[in-house]
């Protein structure tokens, strides 16, 4: 039995209808699930970013330690624990978020949702490991 093409155009046009409204709901609520996701992220941002800075203070205390500890065995440093010394100030200051220029207040800062527009540019999030 073949359906009259009136009624075929009829749930034609009734399907792209609830399609476009799926669609759109869809779109909808990833906005929605992006503009979610920023502050979640910066907050974790901040948090790493702290996290890493106190690593690096306490690997800064450390070598500065070792430092000490073989000006006062030798009152001078050997070739080799200068270089540690040097290799390990340069690690030590690589974890520090300050190397990647963290904070930025124009960019690390909190943000309001409804000045983004709907689909984006979302603003921006750090990611620190």
């Amino acid at each position: 039995m073949r359906i009259p093409d009136a009624e075929w155009l009829e749930r034609t046009r009734e399907w792209e209808k609830q399609e476009a409204i799926r669609i759109q709901r869809e779109k909808e609520q990833k906005h929605a699930a992006a503009l979610a996701a920023v502050p979640h992220a910066r907050k974790s941002a901040l948090q790493k970013a702290a996290n890493n800075w106190h690593q690096s203070r306490i690997a800064i205390e450390f070598i500065d330690a070792c430092e000490a500890r073989w000006k006062n065995q030798s009152g001078v440093l050997t070739a080799e624990q200068s270089s540690w010394l040097t290799w390990a100030r340069e690690i030590a200051a690589a974890t520090s978020p300050f190397s990647t220029g963290y904070p930025d207040p124009q960019t690390d800062r909190a943000f309001a949702p409804a000045s983004v527009p709907f689909g984006g540019p979302y603003p921006p999030t750090r990611a620190f490991s």
